[in-house]
């Protein structure tokens, strides 16, 4: 992972920071940031974990502290080889981490540490198709729609609100090979005059 700091100005990017995340081939995939910008979740596709760092703002410095599975204890014989972590997200409310994987076809579930932004697993819920590739929540996380790739559909799961666990709200829609899906927030009062 590769930490640049942005010129406003100038429009420059110059490298801060290179970060290596937990081993050699791990397969990071993407980076998100805990709502309260101090920490930071990297997805690691190919070994099926996620990296968490401490970030520092002044510095551009990730602090890796805790790496933690993707899969269930059962199914962690999966990682490298029949499971691929494909996409994360965190709750808005910050409490919760979203991991999507491909192959043991389920979303894991994490609680998050307010003070250490540490993960604890919580549930691991099926996603009711073949390959989530893509997943999203609602603006106000009260929603999850995950898109399975290999069985053509798009599954919406209602988030659980003292949980923050995925549970199947029956609605699934065919679609042809879903790799990515995304909800609109619902237009503010205000702007509705403006449509």
């Amino acid at each position: 992972v590769y930490v640049f700091a942005f010129d406003q100005v100038t429009g420059k990017l110059t490298k801060v920071h290179d970060i290596t995340a937990h081993g050699v081939g791990v397969g990071p995939r993407q980076l998100v940031f805990h709502p309260n910008g101090r920490c930071a979740y990297l997805v690691n596709e190919l070994d099926s974990s996620v990296s968490v760092f401490n970030y520092d703002s002044h510095s551009g410095n990730l602090r890796l502290v805790q790496t933690a599975p993707a899969l269930p204890l059962e199914a962690q014989g999966m990682a490298r080889t029949t499971n691929n972590c494909s996409e994360h997200a965190i709750h808005p409310s910050g409490r919760y981490l979203y991991v999507a994987n491909r192959g043991h076809d389920s979303i894991q579930t994490f609680s998050v540490d307010p003070t250490s932004g540490c993960l604890s697993p919580l549930a691991n819920t099926p996603t009711q198709g073949k390959v989530p590739r893509h997943f999203c929540l609602n603006h106000d996380g009260t929603m999850m729609a995950v898109a399975n790739q290999n069985s053509d559909n798009i599954v919406f799961f209602n988030i659980n609100e003292s949980t923050g666990i995925p549970e199947f709200g029956g609605r699934v829609i065919s679609v042809p090979t879903p790799t990515c899906v995304r909800m609109l927030a619902p237009p503010s009062p205000s702007n509705l005059s403006t449509l």
